[in-house]
């Protein structure tokens, strides 16, 4: 993965895009160390880990965003996984919102 601003640039461009085509207010993706990704919904922004599978943890903290998910448990979770599996387009033959596989 690409380091310091490019990647960050990156990883915002493709939360724009798919906020947009979504019609849902606007994240920030903040990167951070590790491998624990967060979804901070009073600031609508995501904190993004740069080790991991980082496309997933993009998509699922997305999902958080987009179901306005402010807490934690086990059922937001899978609410969260499942709009991560559509925000990817894991059953489409095109990717969504280049987030591919």
């Amino acid at each position: 993965m690409a380091t310091g601003r490019a990647a960050k640039d990156r990883w915002q461009a493709l939360a724009d895009q798919a906020t947009k085509q979504l019609r849902v207010a606007p994240v920030t993706v903040v990167l951070v160390d590790g491998s624990a990704a967060e979804y901070v919904c009073r600031e609508q922004r995501i904190k993004l880990a740069t080790q991991g599978n980082t496309r997933w943890a993009l998509a699922h903290e997305l999902g958080h965003h987009i179901l306005a998910h402010c807490g934690q448990s086990q059922q937001q979770e899978r609410e969260a996984n499942a709009i991560a599996v559509q925000v990817r387009g894991a059953s489409s033959p095109r990717p969504h919102f280049g987030l591919p596989g």
